[in-house]
């Protein structure tokens, strides 16, 4: 994320699509492939918001917190999924 100093506050720039290195997909589990598309649903969202006009900076913000808890909360269902299921077993 780069900052960027303006006269009247801060522009959060983000990487563009392109440039950001694609994860991996697992094409052999449903699950994961539903909490991925979610999760990459809420980002999109997330990107929207920020980048999107709002009526005032408090509706911008609680709208922005909804989606980020919205996410911890798939990216808890993802992590918890994998560990459970695709644990990798160490000798």
């Amino acid at each position: 994320m780069v900052v960027l100093q303006q006269k009247r506050g801060i522009l959060l720039s983000f990487p563009t699509r392109e440039s950001v290195t694609p994860r991996p997909k697992s094409d052999s589990c449903l699950e994961c492939n539903r909490l991925d598309a979610a999760y990459e649903a809420v980002i999109a969202e997330i990107n929207a918001i920020v980048r999107g006009p709002f009526p005032s900076v408090g509706e911008k913000l609680t709208r922005l917190f909804q989606k980020q808890d919205e996410r911890d909360r798939i990216l808890a269902q993802l992590y918890s999924h994998k560990h459970k299921v695709h644990a990798r077993n160490t000798a």
